[in-house]
Order: structure tokens, then C-alpha cells, then sequence
């Protein structure tokens, strides 16, 4: 899996983004954000996030507006979000994260496997750059495994094969993202 940022034109996104902005309180990013740079951010939200990310590594006065966008807002495209530039954005966000921009993201990264084959596959490949990966996503992942396991019915050799491979995953923490933010009225509730 490339886990790799594009290389992109920044010169292309600096029309659309009020480069004064200062890094500060979120209500002025939304005050004083041009209605072009909303649009540009919602265009990057509904892809893989990998532009996003490139985007806000040049732009970071930015991340406050993106990490509130992405708290109030889950209606986003069919475009699953790539889980190494979701673990980047998760790592940028970290000072303005709550639990509902946390799942949010998480809503971006649907995992769909057809069969333990593929599950291993991606398993592995995700256990071979698990420094890269936010603990939420390896936690997600980890879930959205064990959930898919439970309903399929695997055999038990499969079962502990693939047990084996989620246990180097997991991550140390427990992690909940259930407990709602203070301003968390409309729960989402976590994808089972």
C-alpha cells in the first residue's frame, strides 16, 4: 500500500486560501474563511484526504478550520479515505480532537473484505508501516477485523491466524470513542 503524499502544485491552492490567517481561535478561522477556501476544503474532505494532508502541511493555520469542519460535518463522498493520510490528519489535529471529529474521520475509512485472504493481506500491509498509523485508525481497524470475524463464522485456524496478525496491531491504549463531547447533542453513534 502506498502510503506516500502526492506531489502537488501548491502555488494552485494559494489563490483559494487567505495565507494571513494566524493560527489561533477556531470562530475566527470561521468568520473570516472566504466561502472559495470552504469549498476548496470540502472538495479535499471528500476525497482519499492524501491532497488534504499535503495541502495542510504547507497551509497548517488551516488544520483548526479542517479538524471543525470534519466535527460537525459526516456526509462526505464514496471516496474511502486512505488510512495513512487519515492517521496524519488525526496526528495534526491532535490539539483540536474531539471524539466526534475523531469518528468523523473514522467515517471515511469503511472496511469492506470479501474473504480472510484479502483481510490478511491488508492486515499485513498495515502491520508493516504501524508506526505510520494513528492509534484510532489501528484501533478501527482492529474493530471493523474482529466485527467481520464474529459474523462470518471463521473456521478457528483462521480465527488465530488472523488473531495473531491483530494482536501486533492493536494498539496499547483502550480507546473510546464513545464517551460524547460537550457539545456532542446529535451522537453519532460508533460504526459497529
Amino acid at each position: 500500500m502506498d502510503n506516500s503524499l502526492p506531489e502537488i502544485d501548491m502555488e494552485r491552492y494559494r489563490r483559494f486560501l487567505d495565507t494571513g490567517m494566524k493560527t489561533g481561535d477556531v470562530k475566527s478561522h470561521w468568520e473570516r474563511t472566504k466561502k472559495t477556501t470552504f469549498t476548496l476544503f470540502n472538495v479535499l474532505i471528500d476525497g482519499d484526504l492524501k491532497e488534504l494532508v499535503a495541502v495542510l502541511k504547507h497551509f497548517p493555520d488551516y488544520i483548526p478550520l479542517v479538524c471543525e469542519h470534519f466535527r460537525y460535518s459526516y456526509n462526505y463522498s464514496e471516496t474511502p479515505a486512505d488510512p495513512f493520510a487519515a492517521s496524519t490528519l488525526l496526528w495534526m489535529g491532535e490539539e483540536y480532537q474531539t471524539n466526534r471529529f475523531a469518528r468523523n474521520v473514522l467515517v471515511k475509512l469503511p472496511l469492506r473484505f470479501q474473504n480472510a485472504g484479502e483481510i490478511r493481506e491488508y492486515l499485513d500491509a498495515m502491520e508493516a508501516s504501524k508506526e505510520e498509523l494513528h492509534p484510532i485508525i489501528r484501533f478501527h481497524i482492529c474493530h471493523k477485523v474482529r466485527n467481520w470475524m464474529d459474523r462470518e463464522g471463521l473456521h478457528k485456524l483462521q480465527r488465530i491466524a488472523l488473531d495473531k496478525k491483530l494482536a501486533s496491531l492493536e494498539p496499547e491504549e483502550d480507546i473510546d470513542l464513545r464517551s460524547p463531547d460537550k457539545d456532542d447533542g446529535a451522537e453519532i453513534p460508533y460504526l459497529a
